[in-house]
């Protein structure tokens, strides 16, 4: 909502500085609308129109020649192909990315298993502080428990007593 009342300058920041960046958000915008519009149509989700008509109006004013393929289904297929593309982009990324991360992860490792090793010491040491109290309560229970015996057979010798 802030976003399609912001000024024209902070627009202009928001969007990407290169042509093919900003062809490639138009198309996922107009794509993602298209879907927004039919579900509202359909009557399944509550959408905000103001902002998906603001959105579409931004994608199509800032490439020309989208407006008129926006009812068809090659943008569909536009935005299938650059989601491939950058898919494959993101693999080889991750590729070359994946023994730094490994380093990263690895040289943690020590500091994982210290950490590991203090929470199980505390967890330790919070079970036996449990274990005592419930020991505790116990033994006070048996021996209220013998006192409450004692009492009452005190209370029967004293009535067998009496009353024979």
């Amino acid at each position: 909502r802030a976003l399609y009342r912001a000024p024209p300058a902070a627009l202009q920041m928001l969007s990407p500085p290169d042509p093919p960046a900003m062809r490639k958000l138009a198309v996922y915008l107009l794509t993602m609308l298209k879907h927004i519009h039919a579900s509202a149509e359909a009557g399944t989700a509550s959408v905000e129109l103001a902002i998906t008509d603001w959105a579409r109006g931004w994608a199509v004013g800032t490439q020309a020649g989208l407006a008129e393929r926006v009812p068809s289904d090659t943008l569909q297929v536009e935005a299938a192909r650059l989601l491939e593309a950058d898919e494959e982009r993101w693999a080889k990324q991750a590729a070359k990315q994946r023994p730094a991360v490994a380093k990263v992860v690895f040289s943690k490792e020590a500091l994982a298993n210290k950490l590991t090793e203090g929470a199980m010491c505390m967890t330790r040491s919070v079970v036996d502080v449990q274990n005592g109290e419930r020991k505790s309560f116990m033994q006070q229970l048996r021996r209220d428990h013998s006192h409450a015996v004692a009492a009452t057979q005190r209370w029967q010798r004293a009535v067998d007593e009496y009353t024979h």
